[in-house]
């Protein structure tokens, strides 16, 4: 997958799926303002950057999949 879906922030843990399985990772790690539904993605170096055009695309997707579900 190559990154991480915020399911939800308890504890000072992002609780996070990574498409498989469930990983907590801790807010110091992590960039501030991540709410559910951020996206992350893990660089090189080991730090976390939030990916706004992925969160984009699968808010877009979903959305669609929706409204799919509404038109038949």
């Amino acid at each position: 997958m190559g990154y991480y879906i915020v399911d939800r922030i308890e504890n000072g843990f992002a609780v996070c799926e990574d498409g498989d399985t469930m990983v907590n990772i801790s807010l110091s790690f992590l960039p501030e303002g991540l709410h559910e539904g951020s996206v992350l993605r893990k660089q090189a170096d080991g730090t976390y950057v939030q990916d706004f055009d992925e969160e984009n695309r699968l808010r877009e997707e979903a959305v669609a999949m929706t409204d799919d579900l509404f038109d038949e």
